[in-house]
């Protein structure tokens, strides 16, 4: 900056502080760096930069300290004693004369009147050296996930905070504070900070949330690989108990476990039962294959963990540590209603969710089939026909459902990739135009399933073609995946029954359309076609069974080269495979069925 000698005396001063203006001529003026005041006509006042006064007898008057927005803000008249002798290069670039700048500031009466008010510094790098105005850096606390009472501070001319606010945050142990949410380098009250700056809180899990009730259990048993170790804490409110897992510790257990092997946390029986783990545990297990098992009661949920998108959790909480996101699996009663069945086993509903920072993502698909175990009676074996998916509404669908008998119990096993809420019933259908043909028990079996229905009452029309759409939502409904998708075919109308159905095995990969973005849904299936649609969608259920020589068919030649796999796979009789031919109703009900009993995904009652 420059000042010019116009006033009364002739003199101009450079440096330090920015002093007053009087007649056109800037006084006392000490250089802090790139400022400027100007005047318009004698007499007239300008003000810039941190203490703006006028030197009388070797005390600063009428002070005014400016704040951001470089506006007076108050002045004391007389009130701030700053040494107002030139000063040397040396001396200007000292702590001592920023501190000298400074006592205005520190003034006890106006840190009262202007709290906020910005101090003088030396810092690094910074105004070749000189003081900096607003040198005091402001510290903004992210409480990253939790809540802070102070949610900025104001360091000291040191660049060094004075104290550091304690955090909170609901099952969570608060570890200090950091440059970056997750990783980077703690902060305490040394440490110095030279440009304006967020903090961010680091936390690690302590378990669920206690809401009164019964005292915590500790030690309660976790079974890693077989070998039992009482690594969980168990809590109990009301119709809810949540057994959360000592995330450190399990992670240790993990460690030496053998691949494939398994991690069981037992809960106690209640309305709600909770096993509380971290993501981190869960990538854990799936980098070696492991089993997620919880157990409530009669109920057990055996998570794949390799089948839960962990990545997606990961980007839904950008910048979280994972072993710092809660992962919730919970069994719970359902109250949800519907009709069209006979009532086995009450609902059922699981969810799988995390949780971070207020947000909660819930899991609600998985990349394999995914089994929950209901331990029953023998009565109740014997009356079961499947399980379904209960909706909200009071909707109803299949899902895969395997009833078994394991060491004189019994058990119906419950198969979807999806997490939803499912009821057990007793559905018998029979067809009258299906009394005493090969496919009897095929197509009364997929119809007590609610996997296909009649062309109307009692009746299946066993022999008639089936067309394209008809087929995939068959197909859909037999793998237990919700028929709700959007179609992007041309030719699928957004209100065609079956849209949403094409649309989600379209989602699967099991269908793949007619080019051109067409699906061409009404037109009758072949059998080649449908054999193509039944190969993908035993990709979906790991079932790889066995590729057939083809030599001994008559038509063998017949198949299209885009289906060639497919028959090989499927195979046909008679010395047949007519690939081109329409597949009837009976013959579509009796494949699929036999797939989902190689598959293991339902019990055999129903030779195919």
């Amino acid at each position: 900056m420059s000042a010019v000698t116009s006033g009364n005396n002739g003199e101009s001063y450079s440096g330090g502080i920015v002093g007053r203006l009087d007649n056109d001529s800037l006084r006392n003026c000490y250089n802090t760096g790139a400022l400027s005041a100007a005047a318009t006509g004698t007499g007239s006042t300008a003000y810039t930069g941190g203490v703006a006064g006028s030197v009388v007898t070797g005390t600063t008057t009428a002070c005014y300290y400016l704040n951001t927005a470089s506006q007076g803000v108050g002045s004391t008249e007389g009130s701030c004693s700053i040494d107002a002798a030139s000063k040397t290069e040396e001396e200007m670039k000292s702590a001592a004369f920023a501190d000298n700048l400074n006592s205005w500031v520190d003034d006890a009466t106006n840190q009262t009147n202007f709290p906020d008010a910005l101090h003088w510094g030396i810092v690094s790098g910074k105004n070749s050296g000189y003081p900096v105005f607003g040198a005091a850096y402001t510290v903004t606390f992210n409480a990253n996930g939790g809540s802070v009472a102070t949610a900025s501070g104001v360091t000291g001319t040191d660049g060094k905070l004075s104290s550091l606010p304690t955090p909170t945050q609901t099952s969570y142990t608060f570890d200090g504070w950091f440059t970056a949410a997750s990783g980077g380098t703690a902060i305490s009250t040394s440490t110095v900070f030279t440009a304006n700056t967020t903090i961010f809180a680091h936390w690690t899990y302590s378990g669920g949330s206690y809401s009164g009730g019964s005292t915590p259990s500790t030690g309660v048993p976790v079974i890693v690989d077989g070998k039992t170790d009482n690594i969980g804490t168990e809590n109990k409110s009301g119709t809810s108990t949540t057994v959360t897992v000592d995330q450190t510790k399990l992670t240790s257990k993990i460690g030496s476990a053998a691949k494939d092997s398994s991690v069981v946390v037992p809960v106690g029986e209640n309305g709600s039962a909770t096993a509380a783990f971290v993501v981190k545990n869960v990538e854990k297990m799936a980098a070696k294959g492991m089993t997620l098992t919880v157990q409530s009661g009669s109920v057990a949920y055996n998570l794949t963990t390799g089948a839960i998108d962990t990545a997606a959790l990961a980007a839904s909480f950008p910048g979280a540590d994972m072993s710092k996101v809660p992962f919730d699996v919970t069994i719970k009663n359902s109250s949800v209603t519907f009709e069209g069945a006979t009532l086995i086993l009450s609902p059922v509903e699981f969810t799988v969710t995390a949780t971070y920072g207020g947000t909660t993502v819930s899991v609600d698909t998985f990349s394999a089939f995914v089994d929950r175990t209901v331990e029953i009676t023998a009565e109740q074996a014997a009356k079961i026909t499947t399980a379904v998916v209960v909706n909200t509404d009071g909707s109803t669908r299949h899902v895969p459902t395997n009833v078994i008998e394991k060491d004189g119990k019994y058990y119906a096993v419950i198969n979807s990739r999806t997490n939803s809420t499912y009821a057990l019933i007793e559905n018998e259908v029979t067809f009258t135009d299906a009394a005493g043909k090969w496919y009897e028990a095929a197509v009364n079996e997929m119809g007590g399933r609610k996997i296909i229905s009649g062309r109307k009452s009692g009746v299946f029309d066993s022999n008639a073609s089936i067309t394209r759409a008809e087929f995939a939502a068959i197909l859909v409904r037999a793998l237990g995946l919700p028929g709700n998708g959007t179609s992007t075919f041309s030719d699928v109308s957004a209100s065609g029954w079956y849209s949403g159905a094409v649309a989600t095995a379209a989602q699967y990969g099991l269908v793949t359309g007619e080019g051109e973005n067409k699906f061409d849904p009404a037109a009758n299936i072949s059998r080649q076609e449908a054999m193509a649609m039944l190969q993908r969608a035993a990709k979906l259920t790991d079932f790889i069974g066995t590729s057939s020589d083809l030599s001994s068919f008559t038509d063998a030649d017949s198949v299209g080269t885009w289906a060639s796999g497919s028959p090989k796979w499927n195979v046909g009789s008679n010395n047949q495979l007519r690939p081109n031919d329409d597949i009837s109703r009976a013959e579509s009900a009796t494949i699929i069925l036999r797939l989902l009993q190689k598959a293991g995904l339902v019990d055999v009652r129903s030779k195919v």
